[in-house]
């Protein structure tokens, strides 16, 4: 296992380098796992995540970013206790969608 994560971190090239708490053993055994333990398979797709990472930058995320919106619509908040690690917890409520289906109709010939 340990020469796939090698081989998927010789393929990334200097990523690693670049992030290097995204890219660690796990996150690249995750992505290996996902993808059949296929290196090329994986590493495309953390490329593609990597990316996707510094467009949106998605670790610069923080609670006063989205409170008003998220807690405004009561789809989220922050609860008075902490995880495992001692870090803070965030609870996302997603919206339930009723999807209704007309009655059929039914018609009698005269």
């Amino acid at each position: 296992m340990s020469t796939q994560i090698n081989d998927v971190r010789g393929l990334l090239g200097n990523l690693p380098m670049e992030m290097p708490k995204f890219l660690s053993d796990a996150t690249i055994r995750r992505f290996l796992r996902a993808r059949n333990w296929s290196t090329v398979e994986a590493a495309k797709n953390l490329k593609e995540a990597a990316s996707w990472r510094r467009q949106y930058k998605p670790e610069k995320i923080c609670w006063e970013n989205i409170a008003d919106s998220e807690n405004g619509a009561r789809r989220a908040y922050i609860p008075d206790y902490l995880d495992k690690n001692g870090r803070m917890v965030f609870i996302t409520l997603p919206t339930i969608k009723v999807f209704v289906t007309p009655p059929k109709i039914k018609y009698k010939e005269i």
